[in-house]
């Protein structure tokens, strides 16, 4: 009996050390770089992630987030391990950016894929989380892509255009005074459409910029 119980006690203790080292942590979503983007093969690019802390633990500041990276391009495939303080503390929920690696720079002209998975914390060995990693596919290319906008027309207060890339960009509305109206980041998709309530009848500019900085400008009216 006595041997049950000093077996049932370590099993006990052996329970609650292992949830104390334990919380998920995850990588929601890679921000940079851009899915879906034609980069060209002169492009350095940071590479920047969405952490989210899952719990059941605080991550304080002092904490160290190691991450694993992965960048693929055809056959080749490269690896990296890379450790980020988290910087901010951080309660179940909650999502910190975090630049993990501040400047890659493209060496062939292919499909590439970025796959970064958040491993463990130095408080907490034991990762939890069902979802720690995260990817982004993309291309680079010698001949870059130029920026176009076309099927741009104002109906039922918003404003529909058409992309020939999909990239997370930025929209802004001009008057003829050249006053912005409004500035609003695209969503990751060709066919756009974003509210936009006219002050007047008459013609406006519509300015499209890529994540490169590249810019269009197009004319529209509103009736």
């Amino acid at each position: 009996m006595k041997r049950i119980l000093i077996f049932t006690i370590l099993l006990s203790t052996c329970f609650v050390l292992q949830a104390q080292n334990q919380n998920g942590i995850g990588v929601r979503n890679i921000i940079n770089p851009t899915a879906g983007f034609n980069y060209n093969n002169n492009a350095t690019e940071p590479i920047e992630v969405r952490v989210q802390n899952d719990g059941p633990h605080i991550l304080f500041a002092q904490d160290t987030i190691t991450f694993s990276v992965s960048i693929g391009a055809g056959d080749s495939t490269e690896y990296y391990t890379v450790r980020k303080q988290v910087g901010i503390t951080t309660r179940v929920g909650e999502r910190n950016d975090y630049v993990i690696m501040p400047s890659y720079s493209f060496k062939w002209e292919n499909s590439y894929v970025i796959c970064v998975t958040a491993e463990r914390t130095d408080d907490y060995p034991d990762n939890s989380t069902k979802h720690p990693g995260a990817c982004v596919s993309f291309k680079v290319s010698v001949d870059e892509i130029k920026l176009n906008v076309s099927k741009v027309y104002y109906a039922n207060s918003s404003l529909h255009f058409q992309l020939n890339q999909d990239f997370r960009g930025r929209a802004i509305v001009y008057d003829l005074t050249g006053k912005a109206l409004l500035d609003q980041t695209l969503n990751l998709n060709k066919q756009q459409q974003i509210p936009f309530s006219s002050p007047a009848k008459g013609f406006y500019f519509l300015k499209i910029i890529n994540p490169k900085g590249q810019a269009t400008i197009t004319k529209f009216i509103t009736n």
